[in-house]
């Protein structure tokens, strides 16, 4: 599960329902607290306040609160049971998306619900967020955009595979699948697409453009008007994650120890980041304080070259 950061520390889920704060400037574990369960969605922060959900075996879901100073938990709620749950501190409210396909906004002033929406089967893994607005696939191969301040659906728009990946482009939405198509849709009116060799993974939209990867291991430089390819790049492993930090393309590739760093103007090698856990690297990269954070199984990794080892 994700973790988050402040301008301080680092707040990491780990298993056996235990929240950790790391600090940024030495990597040394401040507190942890067993909250039991397991911790079934990403960390989130809010005010001076920190968010988690937990399940059980009795099927019960909880919503709870601690406090990022000490550590201390402060509230909890409970709501509707699933697997997996990600959320969103935005606007002085949280919004949680399960993936039983419950949307749920819940202030974080009063601690009550605001309101609830639903689809069916979401997929968690392609939600895209752009300030208030939310993009998610679901299993009936539909792209739903939510508006999180109103609390409704916008527009759904329907594909003809199953879909992978989404992304923002201004106020008009990106969408990959696992045919490998790359989709630009305005409204009601589809702008572009563009057919790669593979599933697509992830989608980026930088000031350089678009970037895309793929499961045949590439990586795409696209114009974002129209879609033509500026340049790719060939991975030399399967890649699990692209993320822009830094103004340069991360590149995360699925049991291997070291990240690519590429030019996003033209998918040049600028340098890489490695681990010495031969686990690799099991989520994004994370920017904090001026650091680039990497998770391996067993470690957390700074650019700065310092690390804490969390067992």
């Amino acid at each position: 599960m994700s973790p988050a950061a402040d301008s301080s520390n680092l707040y990491i889920a780990e298993e056996g329902g235990r929240v950790t704060a790391v600090s940024l400037s030495n990597g040394n574990r401040l507190w942890s607290t067993e909250l039991g369960g397991d911790i079934s969605s990403n960390v989130a922060l809010a005010d001076s306040n920190l968010y988690v959900i937990t399940s059980d075996i009795s099927k019960r879901s909880r919503l709870r609160s601690l406090s990022n100073t000490s550590g201390l938990p402060n509230f909890e709620l409970d709501i509707p049971f699933a697997d997996n749950f990600q959320l969103f501190s935005i606007n002085a409210k949280l919004v949680i998306v399960s993936n039983a396909g419950a949307i749920t906004s819940v202030s974080t002033v009063n601690r009550t619900s605001e309101w609830s929406l639903s689809i069916t089967n979401p997929d968690l893994k392609t939600i895209a967020m752009q300030e208030s607005k939310l993009l998610i696939s679901s299993a009936d191969r539909r792209v739903h955009y939510f508006d999180l301040d109103q609390g409704k659906e916008l527009r759904s728009i329907p594909a003809e595979n199953d879909v992978s990946a989404t992304s923002f482009i201004g106020a008009d939405v990106l969408f990959g699948d696992t045919r490998g198509n790359l989709i630009r849709q305005h409204k009601e009116r589809r702008s572009w697409r563009l057919k790669s060799g593979a599933k697509i993974v992830k989608i980026l939209n930088s000031e350089n453009g678009i970037i895309a990867a793929s499961t045949d291991n590439f990586v795409y430089g696209l114009a974002a008007y129209n879609g033509d390819i500026h340049w790719k790049k060939r991975m030399p492993g399967r890649i699990s994650d692209i993320t822009m930090i830094n103004d340069q393309v991360v590149v995360q590739m699925i049991g291997e120890s070291a990240a690519i760093l590429l030019d996003p103007n033209d998918g040049k090698p600028v340098g890489q980041f490695s681990s010495d856990d031969e686990g690799g690297f099991v989520l994004p990269p994370m920017e904090a304080k001026e650091t680039v954070l990497f998770f391996s199984p067993t470690y957390v990794l700074g650019t700065t070259e310092q690390k804490c080892t969390l067992k």
